[in-house]
C-alpha cells in the first residue's frame, strides 16, 4: 500500500466517523433541544406539564424564571422551566 492510499483511506475512515458521530449524537441532540425550546416558549396556563421528578400537574402562573405547578387541589410547587416537559397521556386501547 502506497503512502498516498494510507492517507486516502485514512482521511475516509476519518470523514465517515465524523459524519457518523453528527448524525448519531449531534444532529438528535440539537433537534431535542429546539423542541425543548418551542414546548417552553408556547408553556402557557392550565398546559398539563411533568417535572423531570416525574410529577404531574398543570401549569397555574409562568413568572421569568419560575413556573408554578398545580399538583393537586390547593398544592402549588416552584419549578424551573427546564426542568418541564409535556405530559403525553396515551391513547385509550392502547398497552
Amino acid at each position: 500500500m502506497s503512502p498516498f492510499e494510507f492517507i486516502f483511506s485514512t482521511v475516509w475512515f476519518i470523514l465517515i466517523a465524523i459524519f457518523v458521530y453528527y448524525m448519531l449524537v449531534l444532529r438528535p441532540e440539537a433537534i431535542e433541544q429546539q423542541n425543548k425550546e418551542t414546548f417552553l416558549s408556547g408553556l402557557k396556563k392550565n398546559d398539563e406539564v411533568v417535572t423531570s421528578g416525574g410529577i404531574v400537574g398543570k401549569v397555574s402562573s409562568i413568572k421569568d424564571d419560575l413556573v408554578t405547578v398545580e399538583i393537586a387541589s390547593n398544592v402549588r410547587i416552584k419549578v424551573l422551566p427546564a426542568n418541564l416537559r409535556p405530559h403525553v397521556q396515551k391513547q385509550d386501547g392502547s398497552n
